[in-house]
């Protein structure tokens, strides 16, 4: 007999997680997975409360829902040795894509939970300013899983998978408001649209490792997984065997060199296209270079909580997650 704790987001993918859920609760049974706890989320950061009242479960954490959810509940567990599962019933699931659980596959996702090798694998520390609210999202506060911030005012969070600053990140944020009836590249590609029509220019320094310039920004993303946006290749062949993350960031780019790269940034053909670069970094600093601009958003894990001044580095061996038995990544 096998236990395991699950952390359940009823409100994810508008309810479908529920049903989607359902179904691999009831295979888990059938494959010896007998004693379940359930807990069900109510509001935006409970997920990683209740992680983290289970720090050191002796077991197996199951995050039922959305990146949000896994990111909540992999911030609850970072730094024990307590391991993370993923049912991943969201739009976008792209730290499940990274660890080849097949998203909205019961039969596939309880066949990684069963029979799936436990790697561990770095997170990313990201201390910002917190973000304004929109829609029924919050102020984000500061948690005592996090950390303390270096810098009064600012807020630390942990990112898994990504984090991106920009343009994508405005995109991710406009969810909240916008497009609820649209799912996965569909909607990211639709908001992409309005995103990249509003749009304003901004000059930020950006500093990598020392190294630093003063650019007119777009985008970046820092990333451990080379996916975002529910697929979308960012950053071709990052993966959380390799040291630092991958980045990769736009300057200079017109709304039209946006519009068009929105393919060529779905199959990973971007880079080295004029005005994308990449590079492999431990630590990244960008601030506003005129402090009067309008802010830009920066998100961990698909939660666009923050906004510019902000400091990421990278972090090895944060947190145990159980991936499939082979990925293409392993050494």
């Amino acid at each position: 007999m096998s236990s395991a704790i699950a952390i359940v987001n009823p409100t994810s993918r508008d309810g479908a997680t529920m049903r989607i859920w359902t179904k691999v609760r009831t295979l888990l049974n059938e494959n010896g997975f007998d004693d379940i706890i359930e807990l069900q989320t109510t509001r935006p950061g409970h997920a990683a409360e209740l992680a983290n009242e289970y720090h050191d479960y002796d077991g197996l954490i199951l995050a039922v829902g959305g990146d949000g959810t896994a990111h909540e509940v992999a911030s609850g567990l970072r730094g024990g040795k307590t391991v993370l599962g993923i049912v991943p019933t969201g739009s976008g699931n792209d730290l499940a894509r990274t660890h080849e659980i097949p998203p909205l596959d019961p039969k596939g996702i309880v066949d990684v939970i069963v029979n799936g090798v436990d790697r561990p694998v770095p997170a990313m520390r990201i201390e910002a300013l917190p973000a304004p609210p929109i829609g029924n999202y919050p102020i984000p506060k500061p948690h005592s899983w996090d950390g303390e911030p270096e810098n009064e005012g600012r807020i630390v969070r942990w990112a898994f998978q990504e984090s991106d600053v920009g343009l994508t990140a405005a995109v991710s944020r406009s969810k909240f408001v916008r497009a609820k009836w649209l799912r996965g590249t569909l909607k990211y590609t639709y908001l992409g649209i309005r995103e990249i029509i509003a749009w304003k220019r901004r000059k930020i320094r950006l500093i990598c490792d020392e190294d630093s310039q003063e650019i007119d920004f777009v985008l970046g993303a820092m990333m451990i997984g080379e996916t975002f946006g529910g697929g979308y290749r960012a950053f071709p062949g990052a993966n959380p065997r390799l040291k630092g993350m991958g980045m990769i960031y736009g300057t200079g780019l017109g709304k039209l060199k946006m519009m068009t790269l929105m393919g060529p940034l779905h199959k990973g053909k971007h880079i080295g296209k004029k005005g994308i670069y990449d590079r492999r970094v431990q630590e990244v600093k960008l601030e506003l270079a005129d402090k009067r601009d309008k802010p830009i958003i920066i998100q961990a894990d698909g939660e666009p909580c923050m906004q510019l001044p902000a400091h990421i580095t990278w972090h090895p061996n944060q947190i145990h997650i159980r991936g499939a038995s082979s990925l293409q990544w392993d050494e």
